[in-house]
């Protein structure tokens, strides 16, 4: 006997949609600025109420929401590591343990 699949989780992003929505539409909500224990969301004037009244937590945690202006928006410090490796095939296992300095079979 096979295991039962919701037919449901077949057919999104074929003929149906994500049953899920996000506040606002991608041109209302524009950029997350992640940083350590700041999350600085990019946002048009007019939904900026709306999230302010509505983003109290997050899951467990707590947030404090406040508007800022962009002349006080410190965007944080991008992290680059720049790796320089020779992988004896392109499987992405192998290019996965290389750059995440892990074994082959760990990788995958």
């Amino acid at each position: 006997m096979g295991q039962k699949v919701n037919p449901h989780g077949l057919r999104v992003g074929v003929i149906k949609d994500w049953d899920s929505r996000w506040y606002a539409r991608n041109e209302k909500v524009g950029d997350l600025l992640v940083g350590d224990g700041v999350c600085d969301i990019l946002a048009l004037e007019e939904i900026t109420g709306f999230l302010l009244l509505h983003l109290e937590q997050a899951g467990r945690a707590k947030l404090k929401a406040a508007p800022l202006p962009l002349d006080r928006l410190e965007p944080p410090e991008v992290k680059v590591k720049v790796i320089r490796d020779t992988v004896s095939s392109l499987r992405l296992d192998a290019v996965a343990a290389s750059g995440f300095s892990l074994s082959r079979g760990r990788a995958s």
